[in-house]
This record gives structure tokens, C-alpha cells and sequence, in this order.
């Protein structure tokens, strides 16, 4: 597992220099294994494919900044739902698998670089050919985040922070 593990933190390292790149993440395990990827800022990863032998059940997780992880049972699926559908970073996937004995996965990510230059004023960039939302958020305590749109406020006693996010399905 640590083998694994740091030759998935090599492989992301060269990643993070090049505008797309193509990364394979095989290794054997026995009973259960699993993996993880980060897909970092400015970045989006694709599954290009994944290859099994010998396992008995698989879950895909989904760990974004502040969001709570999502995960797929890959088991109850026909056909990989993630399979060629890019994810937009900050991200961690972890793939896990169970066997009952001796198994091997071979997954094929591709990584592309998005947005890679500072953006002026605090601009936000949809990048091409992805759908998104944008919403305008204010807080006073950094922590409860509302949703609203144009807005006058009167002076208070405290910080007034705003924030844009932007949703890409």
C-alpha cells in the first residue's frame, strides 16, 4: 500500500507541469485494496478506463473542499458511470476494491490543466464546453454562507465577507 501510494504521489508530481497529461494507476491487492488520486486546482481528471481481475466489489469516493464525500457502489452498476465524464479539482478520488483472493486493477486517468493563469480582479472562468451556475454569497462569520443577489446594507457592527462560487455539474 505505501508503494502504492508514493508512486501515486510521484506520478501526480509530474502531472502538475504539463497541460495534459495521461497517468496509470496499477496495483494488486489481497481481500481489499484501494487508491487515491488528487485532482488538484486548475485541474480536471478523466477516467479513461478502469480494468479488474478477480474482484468481488468496487466504490468510487468523491471528497471535495467542504462538501460531504460522495460515493458510488460500482458494483450496482452496469456500466461505470464516471467513465469518460471529467472531474473539476480540488478533489480526491479514492477507488476500493474487495477480492476473495488475489486481485489487480489497472485505472487510466487523464489530467488537464484549466485556467492555469491568474485571473484578473478576482474573475471566475467557466472553462470550455462545461455548464455551470455562479452564485454571489455573503457572510458575516466566515462560516454560514447565504446565497443572494443584489443588496443594499445599512452600517453594522460587523465584517459583512462575500464570496462567488461557481458550480460546475
Amino acid at each position: 500500500m505505501k508503494k502504492t501510494t508514493l508512486s501515486l504521489l510521484a506520478a501526480l508530481a509530474a502531472l502538475s507541469a504539463s497541460a495534459q497529461s495521461f497517468a496509470n494507476f496499477p496495483f494488486t491487492f489481497t481481500s481489499s485494496g484501494s487508491t487515491n488520486f488528487i485532482v488538484a486546482t486548475n485541474q480536471t481528471a478523466t477516467m479513461r478506463s478502469l480494468l479488474t481481475t478477480a474482484v468481488t466489489g468496487a466504490t468510487l469516493s468523491f471528497a471535495f473542499p467542504s462538501l460531504q464525500t460522495m460515493t458510488v457502489n460500482l458494483a450496482a452498476t452496469p456500466q461505470p458511470p464516471f467513465l469518460d465524464h471529467p472531474i473539476m479539482g480540488p478533489c480526491t478520488v479514492t477507488l476500493s476494491f474487495t477480492a476473495s483472493g488475489s486481485a489487480s486493477v489497472n485505472a487510466l486517468v487523464e489530467f488537464n490543466t484549466v485556467n492555469a493563469s491568474a485571473n484578473p480582479g478576482g474573475t471566475m472562468v467557466l472553462p470550455q464546453g462545461f455548464s455551470g451556475s455562479i452564485a454571489l454569497q455573503s457572510s458575516i462569520n466566515l462560516t454560514t454562507w447565504s446565497t443572494m443577489t443584489n443588496a443594499a446594507f445599512a452600517k453594522t457592527n460587523a465584517n459583512r465577507f462575500f464570496r462567488m462560487s461557481l458550480a460546475i455539474p
